[in-house]
Formats: C-alpha cells, structure tokens, sequence
C-alpha cells in the first residue's frame, strides 16, 4: 500500500523481499488439499486456550 502510495505521488519505489513470495508475518499453505496458516499468532486471553483445550 506504501509503495503504491508513493508511486501515484510520482515517486519510484523499490521493494525488496526477504523470499520468493510478496508476504508479511503470516502465510497459508496448500499441502495435499489441506490449507494450512503459519507465521505470527496472538493470543488475546489464556482462558480461551484453556475452553480449546479442555
């Protein structure tokens, strides 16, 4: 979004990638048809870990 800001203001961005794929903290998978999300995770309170897990 930065980056097309700053082009539509007639500036030249250049973006450079850690990898071979535009991304941020998370990133989904597709393995053997099943979806699956790595990266950054937050867990807003304890007890909803505790409700999952029994």
């Amino acid at each position: 979004m930065v980056a097309h800001t700053l082009k539509n203001n007639e500036f030249s961005p250049i973006i450079f990638e850690a990898t071979n794929f535009v991304g941020d903290r998370m990133k989904t998978n597709l393995v053997n048809g099943y979806q699956l999300d790595h990266g950054f995770q937050v867990l807003l309170k304890i007890t909803d870990c505790k409700e999952i897990l029994g």
